[in-house]
């Protein structure tokens, strides 16, 4: 009688253990977010960080996660997005850590302050794909075609379902279509922030009145509204590999010489290895002369390597030409730190220049183990 008490109070024993650790288990899988987002039509990087994180302007670091995306105002249905499960524990974190020392704040990284140099919420971005805003300012409410801060507009949002009043936006306008500076094939479109308006209200389907906030350009009607476009002006500054990375294809108010100051465009992004906050040489690429002169010029041989491979390969040719110093060398003219990085493409400033440069220049990548005296002489800010 004893031997089958013992025995029984050993299995209700168990039997109350599994039953806790599968609550646990179960409440743990519950609580925990979905990795996976499936797009439905109609959904943006903008409106799927919204919807999870409840922050809309996270869409850049869910591009980043998801490279195979060319355009994330323009998803395609049933493709698979990886969320970032992080962001929303990294908020909470966020909100219960402790003041921080002042004693201890000299050990935090120092970055490079580019507050008083430049505008960053002007630059805007190259895209290689074809523009797709959110919406479009259609008319204003009064007869002008150029808007003020505080004026009304009426902005077409094209049914967006996650448009709400308060929601806060970039005006932008598109550049004619940009071609390689070397071999002249189309390369896409400038974007250019011209300012900002928030929502007022819903008028009627896909119509709603917004009010324009900041202007940083002249705002027309008919330019674009796209996801709000937010800038840090504090960068840490990266090394990166000793290696070819690509040209600078465009420059910013499009001028045609690059000097100290200058910002410009690449056709590479962090897809190529390219963060934000990297360092590089702005390099000018020689023929070396020979008895037989097959080819004119750079531009030629340029024109007739990226004929026939892809732009990784060549830019491995023309590295393995310099290494091997017998047909290209190399000259250093130039330091470039990168504002911005996506996709395909990027954004930097000249931030040194022994001399004028024009579009078509080579970005090689900068190593160190100790950021370099150029940098530390730059006035510096504390890294967020």
């Amino acid at each position: 009688m004893i031997k089958k008490t013992t025995e029984r109070k050993i299995w209700i024993a168990l039997f109350l253990w599994f039953f806790a650790f599968s609550v646990l288990f179960t409440a743990g899988t519950v609580s925990a977010g979905p990795s996976k987002h499936i797009v439905q039509k109609g959904d943006t990087l903008w409106g799927i960080c919204e919807k999870y994180y409840g922050n809309p302007n996270l869409w850049p670091k869910l591009w980043q996660m998801n490279p195979f995306v060319t355009n994330p105002h323009l998803l395609s249905p049933g493709d698979i997005i990886t969320l970032l499960e992080e962001e929303a524990v990294k908020k909470a974190e966020a909100e219960k850590k402790p003041p921080v020392d002042p004693e201890k704040k000299s050990a935090v990284m120092q970055g490079i302050d580019l507050s008083d140099r430049i505008n960053l919420e002007t630059l805007g971005y190259l895209s290689l794909v074809e523009v797709e805003p959110l919406g479009v300012i259609e008319s204003s409410a009064s007869t002008k075609k150029a808007l003020v801060s505080g004026d009304k507009a009426f902005v077409h949002f094209d049914q967006r379902p996650t448009i709400k009043p308060g929601d806060t936006f970039s005006i932008a306008r598109r550049s004619d279509l940009i071609r390689h500076p070397l071999t002249g094939k189309p390369m896409g479109y400038l974007v250019s922030i011209k300012g900002t308006l928030h929502v007022k209200e819903f008028l009627q389907k896909g119509i709603y009145l917004a009010e324009v906030d900041k202007i940083l350009s002249d705002v027309f009607v008919g330019d674009l509204v796209m996801p709000l476009v937010r800038a840090t002006t504090c960068l840490r500054p990266l090394p990166t590999d000793n290696k070819l990375y690509g040209n600078i294809v465009a420059t910013y108010d499009n001028r045609r010489i690059i000097g100290r100051g200058t910002i410009v465009y690449l056709d590479s992004g962090f897809k190529d290895g390219i963060q934000t906050g990297g360092i590089f040489d702005l390099i000018r690429i020689h023929k070396l002369p020979t008895i037989d002169i097959k080819h004119d010029s750079l531009e030629v041989i340029s024109h007739e390597i990226l004929d026939t491979f892809s732009k990784e390969q060549y830019l491995a040719d023309f590295w393995k030409k310099i290494e091997d110093g017998k047909t290209l060398y190399e000259s250093t003219v130039g330091k470039l730190l990168i504002l911005d990085s996506r996709p395909d493409t990027s954004l930097g400033i000249v931030l040194l220049s022994k001399e004028d440069l024009e579009v078509g220049a080579f970005v090689k990548g900068m190593s160190w183990v100790e950021p370099p005296d150029f940098i530390t002489s730059l006035p510096s800010c504390v890294v967020q």
